[in-house]
């Protein structure tokens, strides 16, 4: 499945990484068949990038369920609240527990920077049993590393490629 999609999803992969390195400014050089050109490289791309993820940074992660009409609105606004409650606390939760590693930063500023230096950004989001309470387990993965399949009704397979040491591995994967 991995060499599938990752054989599928090329151009868009090479397209992230080709405008990825406009914002590290990576020197760009003009191929030789489009003529003799003196190559330049600008901080442009990489100065708006990081106005774009400031701004987008300080935006509210929040979900908010459309309301209702009539009489089946009225019967379920309770439950639509509830289940607006949930994901809203879930997400809250999920950036609470993000924020104590070192290494991560709150949710939307992570969406934020993938949708402007990838183009887009994936979040998965699940909830799972830890000591009889359910954990809300929201995380963002890098475009450029995720690997899907489509079917007619939605996402049949995701995967996401990660780099793991042996203790992390060892953690994850008891036994």
């Amino acid at each position: 499945k991995i060499e599938a999609c990752t054989t599928q999803l090329k151009s868009l992969y090479d397209q992230m990484e080709s405008d990825y390195n406009l914002i590290r400014m990576d020197p760009f050089t003009i191929p030789e068949d489009e003529g003799v050109w003196q190559n330049y490289t600008g901080n442009s791309p990489a100065t708006l990038n990081g106005s774009y993820v400031r701004t987008l940074e300080r935006a509210i992660l929040k979900l908010f369920v459309q309301p209702l009409t009539g009489e089946e609105g009225k019967r379920k606004s309770r439950a639509r609240t509830m289940t607006e409650q949930l994901v809203n606390g879930a997400i809250w939760t999920a950036n609470r527990l993000r924020v104590t590693t070192p290494e991560e930063k709150e949710l939307q500023a992570s969406l934020a920077s993938d949708a402007c230096e990838r183009g887009g950004s994936v979040l998965f989001c699940r909830l799972r049993e830890e000591d009889d309470k359910l954990v809300p387990d929201i995380m963002e993965w890098d475009p450029l590393n995720t690997l899907w399949i489509s079917g007619t009704k939605g996402l049949l397979w995701v995967c996401h490629m990660r780099y793991g040491n042996k203790s992390q591995l060892e953690e994850e994967y008891e036994g």
